[in-house]
């Protein structure tokens, strides 16, 4: 998604409304997949202050997702605010590695998709649950736990693995 800033950089100082649509590739965040099925809504403002670019606004998107405990299909609405500063750069010019707190670009055109892919990649919970009492597939767990036999599910203390290690610990470890 290009932003035409060519309005910018003949009227220094006057702020311009802008409003985009993006599409965002399925992303997979710790083994899980997240989608944005709807295109993604980009809108704000853009002022560029000397060679400065102030960009606000918000994102608003649609995930979809699955609940890490159950595995039921969910979907959740984003909408992040946005406020980025990018620093122009002239024809030639190189990026200032001190200058940390800029983003840059060059030419009359901004290209908003990778900041808007970081920005709702960093918005995304690592994990998503259908609801926060969901107890997913630990209700079948305790289910068959309760239907088991308790002497079948207890195992003496020789017969632990780590049966061993409790020897090395010493009185005041005991616990």
């Amino acid at each position: 998604m290009l932003l035409d800033i060519s309005k910018a950089l003949l009227n220094s100082g006057e702020r311009f409304e802008f409003s985009h649509e993006e599409k965002i590739e399925d992303q997979e965040i710790l083994g899980d997949k997240v989608s944005f099925q709807d295109p993604i809504t980009i809108k704000g403002t853009y002022e560029l202050i000397g060679e400065i670019l102030h960009l606000k606004g918000r994102i608003q998107a649609r995930v979809h997702a699955h609940c890490v405990n159950c595995l039921k299909p969910i979907e959740r609405e984003l909408n992040i605010p946005f406020y980025e500063t990018y620093k122009h750069l002239r024809r030639g010019e190189k990026p200032d590695e001190e200058l940390e707190e800029f983003l840059f670009f060059e030419g009359k055109q901004l290209d908003l998709y990778p900041i808007t892919k970081t920005l709702l990649l960093l918005a995304i919970p690592m994990r998503y649950l259908c609801e926060d009492s969901c107890k997913g597939y630990q209700k079948i767990v305790d289910r068959v736990n309760q239907n088991t036999d308790n002497a079948c599910r207890e195992t003496p203390d020789e017969a632990h693995p780590f049966a061993a290690l409790k020897q090395l610990l010493t009185e005041d470890q005991e616990v």
